[in-house]
């Protein structure tokens, strides 16, 4: 069989797939093949498939099944994936041939997109860099301030500030997602008023814990090595150090920041 028969055939089978999914009832839940399945228009940035949580989630389907079946319309001869993404291609690595989905249809795409933020807001999964992306794409779309403020339910001033943020520079988002844990949305709301680039990157990494060496490459600042002034002491005893010994090395850690300044005194 050639390529160009096989492709045809294929485009066939699609067609006739989304012939008579676009016949169903909105809601309807049926199996679809997984290759018929368009995931291009995906409101994050991209899954990492290496995370714990992919991996968590393969092993939930591959316990308890799909619990929640992803959502997918019809937009300009495609079978669209608006939310389950990530269920998708968990399926995917599970090599599933079909996948029960729900076929929603929308009366304009502005309903879909408009589905798509609520699915992904709801369950608190986008970081605040995809949702500025997201509002930034349909700002590009045509949207009003005040629309996109209506779709998110937040204030004019949140929606500019996220759609900020999303701007930043590459080398800016990566070290806030190395140290998420220290950006509050609050913290990064006020981090978005400061225009000068320079002076914002200075304070993302005082924030994240790293700072800039001589010849400004950007490293971690060393954590202090929890020796206790006994431990110090057995440690030397043990090497049978001699007074100038002892003085020596406990300058040199104090100087690493690896010991207390206070153990030069003894």
């Amino acid at each position: 069989m050639s390529k160009r028969f096989s492709e045809t055939a294929e485009a066939i089978k699609l067609s006739q797939a989304i012939q008579k999914l676009s016949g169903l009832k909105s809601g309807t839940v049926v199996p679809i093949p997984l290759e018929h399945i368009d995931r291009t228009d995906n409101i994050r940035e991209g899954i990492d498939e290496d995370s714990i949580e992919f991996k968590q989630l393969i092993d939930s389907i591959k316990e308890v099944g799909l619990l929640q079946n992803p959502v997918v319309t019809i937009v300009s001869g495609r079978i669209l994936c608006v939310s389950g993404h990530r269920r998708l291609a968990a399926m995917s690595k599970l090599e599933a041939e079909k996948v029960p989905c729900s076929v929603v249809h929308f009366d304009n795409l502005e309903k879909k997109d408009l589905a798509q933020i609520l699915e992904n807001t709801a369950r608190k999964s986008l970081d605040p860099f995809e949702l500025g992306d997201q509002l930034l794409r349909l700002k590009e779309r045509g949207y009003s301030q005040v629309r996109l403020q209506e779709l998110i339910g937040k204030n004019r001033q949140v929606v500019g500030r996220y759609q900020k943020i999303s701007q930043w520079p590459k080398k800016v988002r990566k070290i806030v997602m190395g140290a998420r844990e220290k950006f509050t949305i609050k913290r990064l709301m006020a981090l978005s008023a400061i225009n000068d680039q320079k002076k914002l990157l200075d304070e993302i990494e005082k924030i994240a814990g790293i700072k800039k060496g001589i010849e400004g490459a950007v490293i971690e600042k060393k954590k202090r090595f929890p020796l206790k002034k006994s431990n110090f002491e057995k440690y030397c005893k043990e090497n049978s150090y001699n007074k100038d010994q002892v003085q020596f090395l406990s300058k040199a850690l104090v100087g690493l920041n690896l010991l207390d300044g206070e153990l030069l005194s003894h």
